[in-house]
């Protein structure tokens, strides 16, 4: 629920820049305005999606790694035992 909090901060943050672009390319073409506009809040607001949305996934994936790496020790631990018993 944070990161959705976030995302629409995010969402909501991204409107006033986008109409602060198009105010300043007043003059342009409607379109390709809009279409300056957008690469410019896609550059700003890339590494803030990725900061919301990013941490996580390395914290996963942190975790998985651990859990295949115990999962992995556990199958040598009985795999060694089986030898043991021949």
């Amino acid at each position: 629920m944070k990161k959705f909090f976030l995302y629409l901060v995010r969402w909501q943050l991204s409107s006033p820049i986008l109409a602060v672009c198009m105010v300043w390319m007043g003059g342009w073409n409607v379109a390709v305005a809009t279409i300056v506009a957008n690469l410019i809040g896609g550059c700003i607001f890339f590494w803030v999606d990725r900061w919301i949305f990013g941490e996580n996934k390395v914290k996963n994936r942190k975790e998985k790694v651990d859990i295949n790496k115990q999962e992995l020790a556990r199958a040598r631990v009985v795999a060694d035992g089986d030898k043991n018993l021949d």
